[in-house]
């Protein structure tokens, strides 16, 4: 959902050039509101289409685009809780996070793509997450744990939330997606390639 918005000094005739991208069996469209009273509605073509719409006053002016739509197919998995056990300690500090990963990365990080978790255990003792996948093309998520250039575990991570404990040493390890799956499946979408506004002189 988008919308640009002006305000008109005087009454006009506004020209549109517009194109859409259909998707979900259903054309982008364009809502024309002016003073909040719908005064348009279009849905828009593939192919480029003019368009030409009085305005018959002055005041706020409204394109929107209501009914966006858009599917994909990802690979992800998730951990949760990652902390260490069986230790003098239970801190694990990040050194490297997958993009888009917050401040409460512990609590939950998402792995979408071919990215690496790298993290700095406070002690040797046994790292524990939580792991629940989900799948893409008919597979899940296969996850590998390496410490000290060695693999020290390999996690498939299915559609039940499952339990995982490792032991693992005081150097830091990593944790990374080996199979990341990403497909676009459907984007609707409206362009707006050229506006012009045309002032229309009125009667005192």
């Amino acid at each position: 959902m988008s919308w640009i918005e002006t305000r008109l000094c005087q009454a006009g005739r506004l020209t549109l050039e517009v194109q859409g991208r259909e998707a979900g069996d259903e054309k982008p469209r364009l809502h024309v509101f002016l003073n909040s009273r719908e005064i348009a509605r279009i849905d828009a073509a593939v192919q480029r289409q003019t368009l030409e719409l009085a305005l018959p006053e002055a005041g706020l002016l409204r394109l929107a685009y209501l009914n966006d739509y858009y599917r994909s197919e990802v690979r992800s998995a998730v951990l949760e809780e990652i902390r260490l056990v069986g230790a003098p300690c239970t801190g694990v500090k990040a050194v490297q996070l997958p993009p888009n990963t917050g401040e409460r990365w512990a609590a939950a990080t998402v792995f979408t793509s071919h990215a690496t978790l790298t993290v700095q255990p406070c002690s040797a003792g046994q790292l524990q997450f939580k792991a629940v996948g989900r799948s893409g093309a008919g597979r899940f998520p296969v996850l590998t744990i390496e410490q000290g250039g060695r693999l020290i575990k390999t996690l498939h991570a299915g559609a039940m939330r499952q339990l995982v404990r490792v032991p693992v040493g005081e150097q830091p390890l990593s944790i990374t997606l080996t199979n990341p799956y990403f497909k676009e499946l459907a984007d609707r979408n409206l362009f707006i390639r050229r506006w012009r506004f045309q002032p229309v002189a009125t009667s005192p």
